[in-house]
């Protein structure tokens, strides 16, 4: 059962400025196609993120940080075969408008960025999963 994936960040794309801009642009969109899919904004839901990090100090500053925004870190686990970059799935219960999804991204991103994380993407299952 895969989610709707929104925004995933690829490899080479370290500057913050075109993460947030392109959560931005991705967030405008999205809402409107995942209507389409019977999905109602208003409604809120659980969302998955997936961050990634160097070190796991990094990942638990960032767990730390996000907790006072009702984030919950729900699964870590190592990105690559030698353990050297590690992840984490988080989640909280949010509405899909697109106000609403530039908020938790972009403070996302800014919250894994300052800990030397980046942020890959989220996903939200389709309104008959929710």
């Amino acid at each position: 059962m895969d989610g709707n994936s929104v925004y995933d960040r690829q490899e080479d794309e370290d500057d913050l400025i075109w993460q947030t801009s392109g959560i931005r642009f991705f967030s405008t969109g999205y809402s409107k196609y995942l209507e389409k899919l019977g999905n109602n904004p208003d409604l809120p839901k659980e969302i998955i993120h997936f961050i990634h990090f160097k070190k796991n100090t990094d990942l638990e500053n960032f767990a730390s940080q996000i907790r006072e925004n009702d984030f919950v870190v729900i699964n870590r686990f190592s990105v690559d075969k030698d353990g050297n970059t590690v992840g984490c799935k988080v989640m909280r219960i949010d509405k899909t408008d697109e106000r609403s999804i530039e908020e938790f991204t972009v403070f996302l991103c800014n919250a894994a960025y300052k800990n030397n994380g980046v942020y890959k993407k989220w996903e939200v299952f389709p309104a008959e999963h929710s």
